[in-house]
Formats: C-alpha cells, structure tokens, sequence
C-alpha cells in the first residue's frame, strides 16, 4: 500500500502566488508585458491542477488579463508586442481553456472559466480564433448545458 502526502500549506502557498500574479498583472497592465509569455507558459498547465480549486481559479483570471496586458502593449509601440503575439497567445490558451471547462468538477470555477472565455472573446479581434477552435467551444457549451440541465431535472424530481 502506498501513501499519498499531500502539503496542505505548500498548495496554498502556490495558490496565493498565483493570485498575487494576478493583481501585479492587472496593476501593471502593459507594464507587465515583458513577463506575459512566462507568466502564460505557467498559467496554462495550472488550468488542470486538481490538487487546488484556488490555482485553478487564479490561473483562469490570469488568462484575460494577460492577453490584454499584450494587446496593450502592441498598442503602446512596447518592444516585442504585436498582434501576432496576441494570436500566437489566444491559440496557445484556447484549447486548454476548453479541455478544462469540459473537465472542471466544481461549478463556480466552469463559470469562471466561461467568463475568462468570454473576456478572451471580446479581446479578440476579427480572425484571432480559428472556426475549429468557435466550434469545439460551442459543442462544449451545449454539454455543459445539457449537463446542467440534467442536473436541475433532477432535482426537480427530488424537491418536487
């Protein structure tokens, strides 16, 4: 038999970094460019770390915020920043965003995820999302809402 430890303190050490990122981010806005494609690079994988709502929650907030931080920047002239960039960052975080939507077990986090997505949406620009990429969003969407609507049936059933 094997034991599994896992250290409450270290998770939630990582889940306040994560957050604390987010508020330098969102002070910063296009001051925090020179950091978006690490920060992203870090972001991403932690959409699917289980062990800790709250990181999961830190890295969606942070997906948004880092694509208009570079948007802001390729606005602003700043060295590096393009809309290239920001395709390059939208087709990098979609797909992870989505495969963790249509994972997330916990409903008030998948809502978060839907906002996050609809945020990236309005940054967007005409083309920056593929038709595969809409697709696959809106077919995750109809599961999300069948599920959601299979859930409310049956507690129909139990309250009624």
């Amino acid at each position: 038999m094997q034991v599994l430890a896992i250290r409450t303190s270290s998770l939630e050490e990582k889940a306040t970094a994560c957050n604390m990122i987010v508020c330098y981010i969102d002070e910063l806005k296009e001051g925090f460019f020179p950091y978006v494609k690490e920060v992203t690079d870090l972001m991403v994988p932690l959409l699917k770390f289980y062990f800790h709502e709250d990181v999961r929650r830190a890295a969606v907030s942070a997906l948004p915020q880092l694509l208009r931080s570079a948007q802001d920047a390729a606005e602003k002239g700043v060295s590096g920043a393009s809309k290239e960039f920001t395709t390059q960052m939208v087709t990098f975080m979609w797909d992870p965003l989505i495969a963790a939507l249509r994972k997330e077990p916990e409903t008030d986090l998948a809502a978060s995820m839907l906002d996050s997505l609809a945020e990236i949406v309005n940054l967007c620009e005409p083309g920056q999302l593929s038709s595969q990429q809409v697709e696959s969003s809106f077919a995750t969407f109809g599961s999300i809402l069948q599920a959601a609507e299979v859930r409310r049936s049956q507690r129909s059933k139990v309250g009624g």
